[in-house]
């Protein structure tokens, strides 16, 4: 399907990585719809609502050919106030309202650091299952939902295993002090050029897609399937990108 025919659900449109991909996708001809808690000036069309609302989730989706669901807490969060009613009960009613209302798509995002094999400095596969903590494990789970739906052939699900994408200049002090910093790095051109395509691209089924840019040595993450799947190749080096 080309862009310019594409309307695309945004869940977390006002979050960090909603605000660096919707401009970009719009500016391509994609058409967006935010569905978000706050209030989101992201995009024109803003639905305001939880996920835990199903059939307002369901009402949004309408019409709609890909869901990218950004909407999650933070590593802070609390367990079982927070994180499993964002990332394990939220997301299951974004899956549902997917296949009811016949979605074509769904493409969520897990980062890096919900794996402890980058902490340890080893190859994280597609089929990784290490969690470096409670956040990492609803994370986690949230894969297995999407698998679980494909393998019913209920809908075509992307999860997408984003690199360390730095949010400010804290963030890159403390990546650039990390010895496989710039293994794990994720320049921000490279995370629009990798949704943009995850959202244009044929593919079929469940895949796990890794994510980062450029490295001068070896990365973490497997990116043949990535390659294979969407034809991208991250263009970016640690630090070049980390604010653009």
């Amino acid at each position: 399907m080309k862009a310019a025919q594409q309307k695309v659900l945004v869940t977390g449109a006002s979050g960090f990585i909603g605000r660096v991909i919707c401009p970009s996708l719009e500016s391509k001809g994609v058409v967006i719809r935010a569905f978000d808690r706050s209030l989101c000036d992201v995009v024109g069309d803003v639905v305001r609502g939880d996920l835990s609302d199903l059939p307002l989730l369901r009402r949004a989706a309408s019409g709609i050919d890909t869901i990218i669901n950004f909407a999650a807490c933070s590593h802070a969060a609390a367990f079982i106030t927070h994180l499993v009613p964002s990332h394990v009960l939220g997301r299951a009613n974004a899956l549902e309202a997917t296949r009811r209302e016949a979605v074509c798509r769904f493409i969520f995002e897990r980062n890096c650091q919900a794996s402890d094999r980058a902490a340890k400095s080893q190859t994280i596969p597609v089929n990784d299952q290490h969690p470096t903590d409670l956040y990492g494990l609803t994370r986690l789970r949230s894969e297995v939902m999407g698998a679980m739906r494909s393998r019913r052939r209920e809908i075509l699900v992307i999860a997408a295993r984003l690199g360390w994408l730095v949010r400010d200049k804290l963030e890159f002090a403390e990546l650039s002090c990390l010895s496989y910093g710039a293994r794990l790095s994720l320049g921000r051109r490279d995370l629009r050029d990798f949704f943009y395509r995850a959202v244009t691209a044929t593919s079929e089924g469940f895949g796990i897609l890794h994510s980062t840019s450029r490295r001068l040595s070896d990365g973490f993450f497997g990116m043949e399937k990535t390659r294979r799947v969407l034809g991208f190749a991250p263009r970016q080096f640690f630090p070049e990108g980390a604010f653009e």
